[in-house]
């Protein structure tokens, strides 16, 4: 834990009040121990919320950077923590809005009907929901099939994809700050 305040992220850097903190409320912890602790565990060690986020953007690039061969899904992370926040990350509703945002945008970038979209919503959520773990395979497998249609590589595509996001953090940033408070769509309409 001493060594806690050698971290830092770009302009994010642990304070020693902060490693000192930490230090105190959770004795012999490591730092993957003790940034599993929830955001009220950490803010009853007196942290601020922006120290809570700034800890966790450290932990999250510090398991990034260490993390041998670290996976795409820990890498993507580490950036959605650097560029806005645990809150954000945890927000349930906001990852589905945006993953269903890019889901249509790529449809609509490969000539899909959008007369089929309706459709096939109401085919879904006519029937019972699945088990979470087995969807998110079978979003991987029809991509991955996807992709492969029509000549893209979602490995590639999506390492140039985050590598672009993290030059962009300033604008992204700013486009959220813009985006309406509990609306699904991205801008305001």
């Amino acid at each position: 834990m001493a060594d806690l305040d050698l971290y830092g992220l770009g302009d994010v850097e642990l304070s020693v009040r902060t490693t000192a903190a930490l230090s105190r409320a959770f004795p012999g912890a490591s730092l993957e121990q003790i940034s599993r602790r929830s955001d009220a565990d950490l803010a009853r060690v007196g942290l601020s919320r922006k120290s809570v986020t700034e800890f966790r953007a450290v932990c999250a690039e510090v398991a990034a950077d260490d993390a041998p061969g670290s996976t795409y899904q820990a890498r993507v992370k580490a950036w959605i923590l650097k560029c806005f926040n645990g809150e954000i990350l945890a927000d349930a509703e906001e990852r589905g809005d945006r993953f269903l945002e890019e889901v249509f945008e790529l449809l609509q970038a490969l000539g899909y009907d959008e007369k089929r979209v309706g459709r096939l919503l109401r085919y879904v959520y006519d029937r019972p929901p699945g088990e979470p773990a087995q969807e998110v395979g079978g979003v991987m497998v029809t991509l991955a099939g996807l992709c492969a249609c029509h000549g893209l590589d979602m490995h590639r595509d999506g390492e140039t994809e985050l590598a672009r996001v993290w030059t962009k953090i300033d604008v992204i940033r700013e486009k959220q700050a813009q985006k309406p408070k509990g609306s699904p769509l991205p801008v305001p309409v």
